[in-house]
């Protein structure tokens, strides 16, 4: 991770031939969730679940868990894109 420098992890973990991913794991997150309450802190009017998605990814066996929040306006870039 030290060695990153300007690069962003994702390309780290999509590029490098060593990196082994394990499959994804899904989850609704509910207002009681802390990391709903966290992702939620910034959004002005919070909905009644968020969406997350994390995986486990092995650097030469050192493992890594990747999690990630989605904001409801991730869903207006799929209008965007279909429209493009």
């Amino acid at each position: 991770m030290r060695g990153l420098g300007n690069r962003s992890l994702g390309t780290l973990l999509f590029t490098h031939p060593l990196v082994k991913r394990q499959p994804l794991h899904f989850k609704a997150l509910q207002s009681h969730h802390a990391l709903y309450k966290s992702a939620a802190a910034v959004q002005g009017e919070a909905p009644s679940r968020l969406w997350a998605r994390r995986s486990l990814f092995y650097l030469q066996d050192a493992p890594l868990l990747v999690t990630e929040v989605f904001l409801p306006d991730i869903l207006a870039l799929r209008r965007v894109t279909s429209a493009s």
